[in-house]
């Protein structure tokens, strides 16, 4: 099977074997997959059941080589093999050098080596948990690892079931904003680089630029390295991912020198053997980062975000937006209790200053599942180059404007910023005189462009789709008609609408025979 990700017209669609489709995904907890027991008792039993279709799945470098040279890829062999039981594809992500900023991830002869393998070094000369990205002997040997994986898929009967790879996980330093240890302030004196050049064409050192840049820059050379041993064997898309830049934040509080907008460009100039860099999105201004990540000329993957009930709808945004994939994280969690994941999660909670609702799934299942089945419905529209989408979602405003050659529509937002409420979000398009809106909690209003006119509504059904046949449920009339919308539970709603003058017109009539004669 083929896996590629093509451009037209300046949309981006994922094809397996040619044939367009969406990544609805869900990735698991870091440590689930430490063990093909864990998978067996916790993630197989229930993902099949959900509306998944693909399932992002780590990798650890510490388990597949704890001996130097010696690779143990069974638990990939049980991966694989459920995977294909269950029906479901796998981004398989490789948590080697760094996972969030830190080198945990690391095999303990790497871990231990302190002088061939060195480590970030912070401005008071303490070293940090993190391998220097001027480190080659690490770069080397986590290049020589990911090959001897993606070898083993690619030669495995099973290796369709990886459509796609993540290349570390949320790259970067902590606790400092550049590295100085001895090979990094050695670089940091040289001169700059070529690409560095053509992007920054008035600096002249890297004391000019960044520190933020200048790890950027060590960071997007390692894993381009990286990218193209992964590519020797697998002919699939390759990512990575970003802990996002937040306001008021500086370098190293979160991790310097990872896929941030602010350094965007140095990345797509210096790894361009990567697909993507995706962000990992827990923030609430969802909109925002969207755009922010929409600014090159790559595809929008969405491999972590938040799964708690008044988020999920987002995924109507952004499939609408063009998203190729989109993955909850800690996607077991939707079955635990509550109390259960906050004491789990209170750390990474606190690091990302995020609200504990971020991690409470509590009611969430049913809606997830139904946000994913209307997804899968929608997929033959939502990659139809032919057919416009338009997407929205509440944050700061209350309502969204749209005009097309006749009518004027104002979706209204409807939900309350409560947690047991879905945000506001949908997407529509049009086939021929019918509107589809997809969704949760916005009504719909509208009126014709021509002011001598007004509009009405023609036909209004609820209904699912199979393939691009549409089935209708409900046609509905009277109270159910005069506003449409929809609400906590999302649906797919269809409609037409026709127009009418205002002013009554004057009519010649054209009387009978008999008529006159009266």
């Amino acid at each position: 099977m083929k896996y590629e990700i093509i451009n037209k017209n300046n949309r981006f669609y994922f094809l397996m074997d040619e044939k367009p489709c969406l990544l609805l995904g869900g990735e698991v907890h870091n440590s689930a997959a430490s063990t093909a027991l864990s998978m067996e008792k916790n993630i197989w039993p229930f993902v099949n059941n959900i509306g998944l279709n693909t399932l992002l799945v780590p990798v650890y470098w510490e388990n597949i080589e704890s001996i130097p040279g010696i690779f143990n890829f069974d638990l990939i062999e049980a991966q694989l093999q459920k995977a294909a039981e269950n029906k479901i594809k796998l981004v398989f992500l490789w948590f080697g050098l760094w996972k969030n900023g830190l080198s945990t991830y690391v095999p303990p002869w790497i871990k231990t080596d302190t002088a061939n393998y060195f480590r970030v070094v912070n401005q008071k000369q303490e070293q940090l948990n993190c391998i220097s990205p001027f480190c080659e002997k690490a770069i080397e040997a986590d290049c020589r690892a990911l090959s001897s994986l993606c070898q083993f898929i690619s030669q495995h009967p099973l290796k369709d079931q990886v459509c796609v790879m993540q290349i570390q996980n949320e790259v970067g330093c902590l606790e400092t904003a550049r590295d100085y240890s001895r090979k990094a302030q050695q670089i940091y004196g040289s001169t700059l680089p070529e690409r560095i050049r053509e992007l920054y064409p008035q600096a002249n050192s890297w004391q000019e630029l960044s520190d933020e840049t200048f790890m950027a820059y060590a960071f997007s050379h390692a894993l381009e390295k990286m990218a193209l041993e992964a590519k020797k064997w697998l002919d699939i898309p390759l990512f990575t991912n970003a802990w996002l830049h937040k306001e008021g934040k500086s370098a190293g509080d979160y991790p310097s020198g990872g896929p941030t907008k602010n350094v965007l460009n140095v990345w797509e100039k210096n790894a361009p053997s990567l697909t993507a860099f995706a962000p990992d999105i827990y923030e609430e201004n969802f909109r925002e980062i969207i755009q922010d990540y929409q600014m090159i000329d790559q595809p929008l993957f969405i491999p972590e975000t938040r799964k708690d009930l008044r988020y999920l709808s987002n995924c109507f945004y952004a499939f609408g937006k063009g998203a190729l994939l989109y993955s909850p994280f800690g996607i077991e969690d939707l079955r635990k209790s509550t109390e259960a994941i906050i004491d789990e999660d209170q750390a990474f909670l606190k690091e990302l200053g995020l609200d504990q609702a971020a991690f409470d799934p509590t009611g969430s299942l049913p809606y997830f599942t139904k946000c994913y089945q209307i997804i899968k419905e929608l997929t033959p529209f939502l990659t139809d180059e032919t057919i416009k989408i338009h997407s929205f979602k509440k944050e700061k405003d209350m309502t969204y404007q749209y005009q097309d050659g006749n009518y004027r529509f104002l979706i209204k937002y409807l939900s309350k910023d409560k947690k047991e409420q879905l945000n506001t979000a949908g997407l529509f398009f049009q086939l021929e005189n019918d509107y589809f809106f997809a969704g949760c909690n916005f009504a719909l209003f509208h009126d014709a462009v021509d002011e001598e006119l007004c509009s009405e509504i023609l036909n209004f059904e609820e209904g699912y789709f199979e393939g691009k046949k549409w089935t209708t449920e409900r046609v509905l009339n009277g109270d159910e008609r005069y506003t449409p919308y929809i609400g906590n539970m999302p649906k797919i709603i269809k409609f037409s609408l026709y127009t009418y003058p205002k002013k009554e017109q004057e009519v010649v009539h054209e009387y009978l025979a008999d008529e006159r004669n009266l």
